[in-house]
């Protein structure tokens, strides 16, 4: 009796025991508190896909991870694995682009270094190609289109005693020796009009030179041809006069203002010409003889 009673307990403790052995899973889960499943979407892998991740070389966001990499030489893509335009690709087997291009992709006036720190030219006797003949003892001085920063750049003929140097966007020919000085500046006008700018310099330098004997002696609208230049084009002329107290004498200063149509495009040139009042005539017959041989670069 008691002996079939023991039977009985032992064979209800094994019941026991396969039933707890069945509901509690393997082993790796005792113990653990990540709920059945969620080990399948942390690895990052989809119900019905294979693999270990995202597609490669993009993350989860979208963005190009590390496996992939950026195209080279630009921003990474969140959209799809096609290269981007003007890069290459980090898989070289992918399709390259249609038109590949330098650098950005895009082509610029301006050269990769700042124009300033390019050597001013040296000015020439050589031809230039536009049959327009210097006269004696003139030589060019060239002023280009990437070295000015400008749309386009110009050339003109000055005696062979005049040196340049170039502070973009202004063009500066020098006669140290006789204090004459030609600035072409190629900054574009506050007004179209070349008058209204003519104005608006004449207000500016009555208020720079007040109380140094500042004196408007011309304002006025011409033509460019009537003053010497090779074709017709409205324009203007400031001329004024003052007390230079860094050099203790009277300085004159005469402005031209015209805008040119070029290959390029519309280009503003403000022609300054600055001499003592006691030779200015030497001085404006200089760029009498000089304004025939302006161009434009290019022209």
């Amino acid at each position: 009796m008691v002996a079939a009673g023991g039977v009985a307990a032992l064979i209800l403790a094994a019941i026991v025991i396969w039933n707890i052995f069945q509901h509690s899973g393997p082993a790796s889960a005792l113990g653990s508190s990540t709920p059945a499943g969620a080990s399948a979407q942390s690895s990052g892998t989809a119900p019905g896909k294979s693999g270990s991740g995202p597609s490669r070389g993009h993350s989860a966001a979208g963005t190009h991870t590390s496996s992939g990499g950026p195209s080279a030489g630009g921003t990474s893509s969140a959209h799809g694995s096609k290269p981007t335009t003007g890069h290459s690709s980090g898989n070289p087997k992918s399709s390259p682009s249609a038109t590949p291009t330098t650098g950005s992709g895009s082509s610029s006036g301006s050269p990769g270094s700042s124009p300033s720190s390019t050597p001013t030219p040296t000015p020439s006797t050589s031809s230039t190609g536009t049959g327009v003949t210097l006269p004696s003892g003139y030589r060019w001085h060239k002023f280009g289109a990437l070295l000015m920063d400008a749309l386009a750049g110009f050339k003109i003929g000055m005696p062979d005693a005049w040196t340049q140097v170039v502070s973009v966007p202004v063009a500066e020919m020098n006669d140290a020796a006789s204090g004459y000085h030609l600035d072409v500046n190629l900054s574009y006008w506050l007004y179209v009009s070349p008058l209204n700018q003519a104005q608006y310099l004449q207000s500016l330098a009555a208020t720079a030179h007040k109380g140094h004997g500042y004196k408007e002696l011309l304002l006025s609208s011409v033509n460019f041809h009537a003053l010497g230049g090779y074709k017709s084009a409205s324009a203007a002329e400031l001329k004024y006069s003052w007390k230079s107290v860094a050099l203790g004498y009277n300085e004159t200063e005469l402005v031209i203002l015209v805008t040119l149509n070029t290959s390029a495009g519309s280009q503003p040139y403000e022609f300054e010409l600055t001499a003592p009042t006691s030779t200015w005539g030497t001085a404006r017959e200089i760029l009498t003889t000089a304004l025939p041989t302006f161009r434009p670069l290019p022209g």
